[in-house]
């Protein structure tokens, strides 16, 4: 009891302290050495990607992306791809009618988690793109939460 008893305490004791803010930086120091010119910032976001082992492939087109997407899956069998359903990725898919041969909107079919990871190829909008880190920002409360973006 006297373990349980030591915890306890620590756990009182930690309460009670206050704790401390970190202070707050202003936006403007925080990216004091980002150019002005708000253009070049792809730019940085892909140096940053590259360097993380990211790949990027640079499209013109909707048909270029369509040509792009169909050959990084031309190896994946025909129904095993899901979509979270936007504007841009459907447009997507409609260019090119043989992609909705291999994808599903996620959103037209209820789908459980054990078969959810069955498919081998999602594809989901990105909210953000930090070109600082080369991070990207995917929300989770659409198109099947995380688990279409993992």
């Amino acid at each position: 009891m006297k373990s349980r008893n030591e915890i306890l305490n620590r756990l009182r004791t930690a309460e009670k302290k206050e704790l401390h803010q970190p202070p707050v930086t202003a936006d403007k120091i925080l990216f004091a050495d980002y150019p002005q010119d708000k253009s070049l910032l792809s730019k940085i976001f892909s140096t940053q990607l590259l360097g993380l082992s990211g790949e990027i492939f640079r499209i013109n087109t909707t048909s270029d992306a369509a040509d792009a997407l169909l050959e990084l899956i031309k190896n994946v069998d025909r129904g095993q791809c899901l979509a979270q359903r936007t504007l841009e990725i459907e447009q997507l898919i409609e260019s090119n009618k043989r992609l909705s041969e291999y994808f599903t909107f996620v959103e037209d079919k209820a789908i459980e988690s054990d078969e959810f990871a069955k498919y081998e190829v999602a594809i989901t909008a990105a909210d953000y793109l930090i070109a600082r880190s080369g991070s990207i920002f995917l929300r989770c409360n659409t198109a099947g939460g995380r688990r279409l973006s993992v």
